[in-house]
């Protein structure tokens, strides 16, 4: 089941700041702790992202553009 939402979308429902080890993303109903895949970019609340993988209990996400 944890590997069922890779290259899904998903919004942040906390604010993703990787070097502060904060953020958290909705994704089918399901809350997670996510981290950026680039450690320096703070991805605000409300943003749609990308899960790219899974660190242990963290989902790694990007922005996605639009």
């Amino acid at each position: 089941r944890v590997y069922s939402i890779l290259n899904k979308e998903a919004i942040v429902t906390k604010e993703i700041d990787t070097l502060k080890g904060v953020g958290q993303i909705s994704i089918n109903g399901d809350f997670w702790s996510a981290k950026s895949k680039n450690q320096d970019v703070i991805i605000p609340e409300n943003s749609k992202v990308r899960v790219l993988e899974i660190d242990g209990v963290r989902a790694i996400v990007e922005v996605i553009e639009e």
